[in-house]
């Protein structure tokens, strides 16, 4: 029998059979417990300061943020989105890639996803 999450007509990430497949993984590492999936974007945007709003520094300031995608009650909620760095934007950015792709290992392992 298919999952609901495998729809042809998706509306959102949560119907994806892409995001059926974590769902089904998840459920396997926790067969006895109620799980909860949390799916995430993560994304980066560059703006300038303030205090430094010219011609010249259009764009200087690089934000990489991470948005949980939130249950239906809460789809408008602000307190979804969080900043994971802010950077200079001709800077390196190699090493938060790394660290952030390491800690996103660290939680699909689900070896360290014990919240209680």
């Amino acid at each position: 029998m298919e999952s609901a999450l495998y729809r042809e007509d998706v509306n959102k990430f949560s119907e994806s059979k892409h995001a059926g497949e974590i769902w089904r993984r998840a459920s396997s590492l926790y067969e006895n417990e109620n799980v909860v999936v949390l799916y995430f974007n993560e994304g980066s945007d560059d703006f300038e300061p303030m205090m430094y709003s010219s011609n010249n520094n259009r764009g200087s300031t690089s934000l990489k943020m991470m948005t949980i995608a939130p249950p239906l009650n809460m789809l408008l909620s602000l307190c979804n989105s969080y900043p994971v760095a802010i950077r200079k934007k001709a800077g390196n950015h190699e090493l938060i890639k790394c660290c952030f792709a390491k800690e996103m290992v660290e939680l699909q392992s689900g070896h360290i996803n014990d919240f209680m």
